[in-house]
C-alpha cells in the first residue's frame, strides 16, 4: 500500500498511479476492486507506514461501516 501514497517526507496524499514490479497501476482502480468485493471485514496487512495514510484510505474508499469499525478498533488499541 505504501506505493499508493506520497513519500513520507511529503504531506499525506494519494498518488494517482504507482509502479510496482514493473507494472503501472491506478490507485482508484485498486481501491474500486476492494469496494466491489464489499467485504464485511477488511483487514489490512502490510499497510501504509503512516497512520494518516490508513485514515485517508478508510475515509475515501471502503464503506462507512469499515471506517466506523477501524475507528473503534484503533481506540481500543490505544495505550491507557
Amino acid at each position: 500500500m505504501n506505493y499508493w501514497f506520497t513519500n513520507d517526507s511529503d504531506a499525506i496524499g494519494w498518488r494517482p498511479t504507482f509502479t510496482q514490479d514493473g507494472q503501472t497501476y491506478q490507485t482508484q482502480r485498486a481501491a474500486a476492486m476492494i469496494r466491489a468485493i464489499d467485504p464485511d471485514i477488511l483487514g489490512v496487512e502490510e499497510g501504509p507506514s503512516r497512520e494518516g495514510e490508513l485514515g485517508l484510505f478508510i475515509r475515501d474508499y471502503p464503506s462507512g461501516g469499515a471506517a466506523a469499525c477501524s475507528t473503534a478498533l484503533r481506540s481500543r488499541a490505544a495505550p491507557r
